[in-house]
């Protein structure tokens, strides 16, 4: 790098430029914030648990939620505000997740800083600031927002070299376990690597020893007050995870529509799973970086080098095991952003050391962050317009049905539209809200399947289902999909509501009553 322009940078206030990556990075978040749309989805289930938090002053009971901390973390919030409607409780959710991602910024500049100069350094926060996929995820109001900062701090205190900041890097973990059970797993190459680290320090062992009581104490009393709402601490979740694949994979259980995998299926999925989604995560300018600095990494391996590989090995396997499961979210690779961050400066690093001005390379790089972030973001980003309309589809569906299939984009809404009553707020189970009847299990992993429309209102009928809602591609199961293009088919049917009568211009969908008296004279007649 240019000798002058190093010392130039040094002179400036880097708590200036800092600030300066942080409003653009805000700038960005507002300009793709969802005004006036709520939070779906795992969001919702995390608002739905804070308000039961702030109105019963503790952990609600009929819940199973194992990840907690965030929505203690809300209900905090909540309590101290108040406001008349769920969507500016919402609002509030989606302002705190994106601030705590926005503050994650300056974790991250500081581990790179262990590792490279300034400018470089400022770089890597930057790649972290821009990154399109934090930028979404930080909008939707979840968990991985806090979880990121928590463990980029961690990360940070363990690479200092005062062993106090080792002390609370532990103790952050534990915090962080409490927002996601699978952080705990980090903490075995904090071990491992504490005992490397200071291995000629006296005393080492009673160290640790009050390192991991404390670390037991933070979660202890989260674990006891898990065990007796919910009858799970929430922790062990994490060692379940292997007792569920050896399960699965040695039943001989052949029920019908019960998923059956065995060990090498588990495997497959989740080696297959880890490289396609890291893939897809390291999408628009981390796929450039990312490898060729992994390889630079593992050049004149030092101390902080070998922390940063056994996390990052760590850090992979709850993304392997929920892909063993095929749960087919890029999510779970963001733990490691502020990993790929530190990873991409070595390639960073190697170009600057080639050439003399960097100033030109540098406003590049910047820019390019920038324009490819705002690209991504927008091609990937949910129509903000044709999600409004979902919104009213909502609306009608929550006012005129009793019971209806599960469709997407939309359904997703229903449980939003409870909040909008002069009641709110009070317990989210003392609402009324249409019955989605679902085909799949979630707590046998038992699949139903059904070869034809008929053969799933009769399997509704007794879970109150009342009305189809289908665009032609989106109902579940499918087999549902041709009464849009069909309906004189089914003559047990009435259209009820199309969206075209709406002047809806984003979405077509059609809202279908069943006349069950039809519907059995039918299978008579048949």
């Amino acid at each position: 790098m240019s000798i002058s322009f190093q010392e130039e940078i040094r002179k400036r206030n880097l708590i200036v430029i800092i600030f300066g990556i942080i409003t653009a990075s805000i700038l960005i978040r507002i300009y793709f914030y969802p005004f006036d749309l709520p939070i779906t989805h795992d969001g919702d289930y995390y608002f739905s648990y804070a308000i039961d938090f702030t109105i019963l002053g503790k952990i609600p009971d009929d819940y199973t939620l194992p990840n907690n901390g965030w929505p203690m973390l809300l209900s905090f919030l909540f309590s101290i505000f108040d406001f008349n409607s769920a969507q500016e409780y919402m609002n509030l959710q989606r302002v705190l997740s994106m601030s705590i991602s926005v503050l994650t910024i300056i974790p991250v500049y500081f581990i790179c800083r262990k590792f490279f100069p300034p400018i470089i350094s400022i770089i890597g926060a930057s790649f972290f600031a821009f990154s399109p996929q934090i930028i979404q995820n930080s909008i939707l109001g979840i968990t991985e927002p806090l979880f990121i900062c928590l463990i980029a701090i961690s990360i940070l205190f363990f690479l200092d070299k005062k062993i106090n900041f080792v002390y609370y890097s532990f103790w952050i973990l534990a915090i962080a376990s409490i927002v996601r059970y699978e952080g705990i797993i980090l903490l075995i190459p904090f071990s491992i690597m504490f005992f490397i680290k200071f291995r000629n320090k006296q005393k080492i062992i009673p160290k640790y020893i009050f390192i991991i009581i404390i670390f037991v104490l933070i979660l202890l009393p989260v674990a006891h007050i898990r065990m007796e709402t919910t009858g799970s601490d929430g922790f062990t979740n994490v060692f379940k995870g292997a007792g569920y694949i050896i399960e699965t994979s040695t039943n001989n259980n052949t029920e019908e529509g019960k998923i059956q995998k065995n060990l090498f299926d588990f495997i497959e999925h989740g080696i297959i799973g880890l490289f396609k989604y890291t893939g897809w995560s390291l999408i628009p300018y981390f796929i450039i970086f990312v490898p060729v600095g992994a390889i630079m990494l593992f050049r004149n391996i030092d101390l902080n080098k070998k922390i940063i590989i056994l996390f990052l090995t760590f850090m992979f396997i709850p993304a392997f095991y929920a892909y063993s499961r095929e749960f087919q979210e890029t999510r779970y690779i963001f733990v490691m952003y502020p990993i790929f961050s530190l990873i991409s400066l070595y390639m960073i690093e190697y170009i600057f050391k080639k050439i003399k001005n960097t100033k030109m390379p540098i406003m590049m790089i910047f820019t390019g962050l920038v324009i490819s972030s705002m690209l991504f973001v927008n091609f990937q980003i949910e129509d903000y317009e044709g999600n409004k309309e979902m919104l009213e589809i909502a609306r009608y569906i929550y006012h005129n049905t009793d019971g209806v299939n599960h469709y997407t984009p939309g359904s997703g809404y229903l449980n939003f539209i409870k909040y909008e009553t002069d009641k709110f707020p009070m317990l989210s189970y003392n609402y009324d809200s249409p019955n989605i009847v679902w085909d799949y299990d979630i707590n046998s992993d038992k699949v139903y399947t059904f070869d034809s429309a008929e053969e799933y209102i009769k399997f509704g009928q007794s879970k109150n289902l009342t009305h189809i809602v289908t665009n032609g591609y989106n109902a579940d199961p499918d087999v549902l999909n041709d009464l849009f293009f069909n309906e004189g088919n089914y003559p047990y049917v009435k259209k009820q509501f199309d969206s075209l009568d709406h002047k809806f211009e984003k979405n077509h969908m059609k809202i279908f009553e069943i006349d069950y008296k039809l519907f059995e004279e039918y299978y008579k007649n048949d």
